[in-house]
């Protein structure tokens, strides 16, 4: 696949805490030394097969350093793809705030057994082309994998909702449903790609008689919130390095009090915790995040769109809760304490 090769991307592994620039013709064909790494052995509790992975002076490929040795990546260790896609749009503050937390949350120690690679678009960045592009790397950098590790593909778009339940970019741009769904059926068509992927679209929308659309297989899409509302979003003075985002705020609660149920457990926890923040909301209206929007705001109703989504998956949705519980559970900071009625 032909690239630019004056864009540049970043790169990080969790557990190494820093990250690698390196140009997007670099990528992963397969690993033609994208940086020098050695690796060892940690030992955490029990669980003495995770792998920390550091810089240091002597070189070593990239292939060689993590995938070239068997004990370093076991057959079924998932290696994660995530792609963080937050616009600001119209006088929104949580999406680019909560693309921040995304990366506090990949970047902490307490994931170093993980192996993450984590991709942003932010503001200007997040244009329809530039999504689409990315949405490829996903795919072309997890393919050229092989049979080794387990991958997944996660992707959580955040911003506004327009009136025809898009989500607005800048420069009066937007990206639909049926845009992603298209371009990844594309692409697993074009270059035969077959790993599923799991997408979280976070915006509202406001169009009741606007339904989803239908997407492809291998194609795992949650919505925040269902046609006719709105994505709410919530700061707590005491601590602002939590998301705003009510949906990403009630991911995080249900994954550290779910973590030993079913990914049907998860989904009624979450929708649980979300019911606790709009009735939040709706006592204190004023609390809310402004959304740029002029008209008096009137109770709140947020309910998960579940219908094209497999959550009885266990390789996509209830991997996803597990990662996200593995950091709150070792982190106070992360830990919504917000002591709602049950």
């Amino acid at each position: 696949m032909d690239e630019p090769a004056s864009i540049s991307k970043e790169y990080m592994i969790s557990g190494r805490l820093k990250r690698i620039k390196t140009k997007a013709n670099s990528r992963f064909l397969p690993y033609p030394g994208l940086t020098n790494l050695n690796t060892r052995r940690r030992h955490r509790g029990l669980t003495p097969t995770t792998v920390e992975i550091n810089h240091i002076g002597r070189k070593s490929s990239l292939e060689t350093a993590l995938f070239g040795d068997p004990r370093l990546l076991q057959p079924d260790q998932i290696v994660w793809f995530v792609l963080v896609v937050a616009v600001d749009y119209l006088g929104l503050q949580d999406p680019e705030h909560d693309l921040e937390s995304w990366r506090t949350m990949v970047d902490d120690p307490a994931l170093n057994s993980e192996i993450i690679y984590f991709f942003k678009l932010a503001g200007e960045e997040a244009t329809p082309e530039n999504i689409k592009k990315e949405l490829a790397h996903l795919y072309h950098d997890s393919e050229a994998l092989g049979n080794i590790g387990r991958p997944n593909l996660f992707v959580y778009l955040t911003g506004e909702g327009d009136d025809q339940n898009r989500m607005c970019l800048l420069g009066g741009k937007s990206v639909s449903e049926d845009d992603i769904s298209r371009w990844l059926a594309e692409l697993r068509t074009t270059y035969g790609y077959t790993r599923p992927i799991a997408l979280v679209l976070d915006i509202c929308r406001n169009n009741k008689d606007k339904p989803g659309v239908k997407v492809h297989y291998g194609i795992e899409l949650i919505c925040s919130a269902s046609p006719g509302e709105q994505a709410e979003a919530i700061r707590f003075e005491s601590d602002q390095a939590k998301p705003y985002s009510c949906f990403m705020l009630a991911f995080i609660a249900a994954s550290t009090g779910s973590r030993a149920s079913t990914s049907v457990g998860f989904k009624a926890d979450l929708e649980h915790r979300l019911n606790q923040l709009i009735r939040l909301i709706n006592s204190a209206p004023s609390k809310k995040i402004p959304d740029g929007s002029t008209g008096e705001d009137g109770p709140s109703s947020q309910a998960p769109d579940w219908s094209r989504a497999n959550v009885s998956d266990p390789n996509s949705i209830e991997a996803i809760f597990d990662l996200v519980a593995e950091r709150s559970a070792s982190n106070r900071t992360y830990q919504p304490s917000m002591n709602l009625q049950e």
